[in-house]
């Protein structure tokens, strides 16, 4: 999905105060590479986590197309890429482009302390 000049592309962009890599090649399943300034501590976890879990119910309350799941909200605990990394799967599933950058916002908004954020 990935495009230099794609207009969603750029908004996610803009949505936080770290740097955002996006490629988003399997959207509408989208790996969120979270990258911690510091080693992955349980309390940063659980602000991203608890901040994409309410993103994710006010967004399926408003709208017909929902986000079909999150994993590290069925139990699944976010999976460790390195010491400074989280990795969540989002199906967004029929969603309409705007739910990618509120999950990028929900994440930039969480008060996590995050060096950088990719999507796979």
């Amino acid at each position: 999905m990935y495009y230099d000049e794609d207009p969603i592309v750029e908004r996610i962009k803009e949505c936080a105060d770290f740097p955002i890599d996006v490629e988003m090649k399997g959207a509408p399943d989208v790996l969120f590479e979270i990258v911690f300034k510091e080693r992955i501590k349980q309390e940063e976890v659980d602000k991203v986590t608890s901040a994409l879990e309410k993103f994710f119910f006010k967004y399926n309350r408003w709208h017909i197309r929902p986000i079909h799941y999150i994993s590290s909200m069925w139990g699944d605990p976010p999976e460790t890429v390195n010491v400074f990394t989280i990795r969540i799967h989002i199906d967004f599933g029929g969603a309409m482009p705007g739910a990618y950058i509120g999950a990028v916002k929900a994440i930039a908004e969480s008060g996590a302390d995050i060096y950088r954020l990719i999507l796979l």
